[in-house]
């Protein structure tokens, strides 16, 4: 093969590169979110407490008002007062929601779908023998620049997947308490690097 050949060769498959690289990208972006959620209706709690979460999300255009949104989100409450507290017990959940939403209007996204909760670690108190929850989420996002986003979030959790009641102890009073949240609501903003 002499040099021109190559040469041809090769500026065709950089071509065909970056054709599918600008394609790909008018599909899928990619981004990041931070937000402060309630974590309610833990059983020995009378009001919510509050949690942070910080995430990554990834979102697959399926046509110009559908998408598909996947996270990746980290959830750091406490189990008996807010995640700030000093001298309570903190847990640590990784959930990974997955919602198909919709643009009724520009920059307005509306989504449902479900997420699986998964108790990673706790500080100061006892690790539930059942660390899975599995929960509805309704979802909706405003997009300022189509970049910049502020969300509104309610997750309902249905249950843990081998008890329906208390699955962890609480060692700050020595009464059982629900380790997962029942509900909660999530204010968040998230910063997409796609299209």
């Amino acid at each position: 093969m002499n040099s021109k050949s190559m040469l041809k060769s090769r500026l065709i498959i950089a071509l065909l590169s970056l054709l599918s690289t600008q394609m790909y990208s008018q599909f899928f972006s990619s981004g990041i979110k931070i937000g402060l959620s309630n974590s309610s209706n833990l059983s020995t709690q009378e009001f919510p407490n509050m949690a942070m979460t910080a995430g990554l999300l990834g979102e697959f255009k399926l046509a110009k008002w559908m998408r598909i949104r996947t996270e990746a989100n980290i959830l750091w409450s406490g189990r008996d007062d807010h995640f700030w507290a000093a001298n309570h017990i903190n847990d640590v959940h990784v959930e990974l929601p997955l919602l198909l939403s919709f643009m009724p209007v520009k920059n307005l996204h509306i989504g449902a779908g479900a997420a699986l909760n998964y108790h990673l670690i706790s500080f100061g108190g006892e690790i539930p023998e059942n660390k899975f929850n599995f929960g509805l989420v309704g979802h909706v996002e405003y997009r300022f620049f189509r970049r910049l986003g502020l969300g509104i979030r309610y997750l309902h959790q249905l249950s843990n997947f081998k008890k329906m009641d208390a699955i962890g102890t609480s060692i700050a009073n020595g009464t059982n308490t629900s380790v997962l949240p029942t509900s909660s609501f999530q204010v968040s903003l998230s910063y997409s690097f796609g299209r």
